[in-house]
């Protein structure tokens, strides 16, 4: 498994996409965290409902979409959990895909909130309008949006985007998931 190693863009998207799922950050290629059963069920959920809001107004999702967010100080390719880019808004193709509107991230046990965050700060940054990072253990979540600090979601509140006017998930329903 490869924990960190230097490379060029071109070397790393030449690499098999297989597990563990592989980031590009700072010129160097990092292995996301190994999620935990509850992850899984979490992202799909979240991808169910987005599915579900796509039909009614466009756009696409994706789970683990390689996406390039090309800062020329700071080149990097992220898989956010879950992708949703809406409607209008070019998703991109294969190993290069354009930012998303909303970058769901559900935290592994091994990840701590603050670095969580710091992502959040990274994605917004460069083109993300909202990311939800989204904790199954401690059954909370937290809302970024634009420069505004993060909203906390308590266990029996509702995920929002504004910049998915109608798109409304209800914790208790990812929750329940997993129960």
């Amino acid at each position: 498994m490869i924990v960190r190693q230097r490379m060029t863009v071109a070397e790393y998207l030449a690499l098999p996409e297989e597990k563990p799922y592989l980031e590009y950050v700072h010129g160097e290629v990092v292995a996301k965290p190994m999620p935990s059963g509850d992850h899984g069920t979490i992202a799909v959920e979240i991808g169910a409902f987005l599915r579900d809001y796509r039909r009614e107004h466009g756009g696409r999702a994706s789970a683990e979409a390689r996406s390039e967010f090309d800062d020329r100080n700071d080149h990097r390719f992220l898989l956010p959990d879950v992708s949703f880019w809406k409607a209008g808004i070019d998703p991109g193709r294969g190993s290069r895909m354009n930012p998303p509107t909303l970058a769901v991230e559900v935290r592994s046990p091994e990840q701590a909130m603050a670095s969580l965050r710091a992502r959040a700060a990274y994605l917004l940054a460069h083109g993300v309008e909202t990311v939800w990072l989204v904790d199954p253990d401690r059954r909370t979540a937290e809302i970024i949006e634009g420069d505004s600090p993060p909203t906390a979601v308590e266990p029996g509140g509702v995920l929002v985007s504004a910049a998915l006017p109608g798109l409304a998930i209800p914790l208790a329903e990812l929750w329940a998931a997993i129960d």
